[in-house]
């Protein structure tokens, strides 16, 4: 349908940060998870409000699915236990976490790269008229 506002997309993301990072506050004074995983969570959504509020928005595929893998931890999370199963998800979030920031500073060098060439070979262009 595509009718959504870009508020509507900021508070959709403001819900579930909400949502998710209270669960998992509950699983760290519950001590399933080590406490640093709350700052790794704050840390990916302020990353992505900041890249989508740029004019040009940084596209991040592994970023795109990184709700779904919370939202799966959490599922997972209420549905089994055991500290191997609990580190598996911790290893999961850490790594996806990184892939997401690389890949969010992958396109942002890459996309500034190409406007320094194409300004580059403009400024080249217009000095040989």
């Amino acid at each position: 349908m595509k009718s959504g506002t870009k508020f509507g997309a900021y508070f959709d993301a403001t819900v579930d940060f909400i949502f998710i990072i209270g669960m998992f506050r509950i699983f760290v004074t519950a001590e399933l998870y080590p406490y640093w995983v709350l700052p790794l969570i704050l840390f990916a959504f302020v990353q992505f409000m900041i890249t989508s509020s740029l004019k040009k928005e940084i596209y991040d595929p592994i970023g795109k699915y990184y709700g779904s893998l919370l939202y799966g931890a959490i599922g997972l999370t209420l549905l089994f236990s055991g500290q191997l199963f609990y580190d598996v998800i911790t290893v999961s979030i850490v790594t996806v976490t990184a892939a997401s920031f690389c890949s969010r500073l992958a396109y942002f060098f890459r996309s500034r790269t190409r406007i320094y060439h194409t300004s580059f070979n403009f400024k080249q262009e217009t000095e040989g008229m």
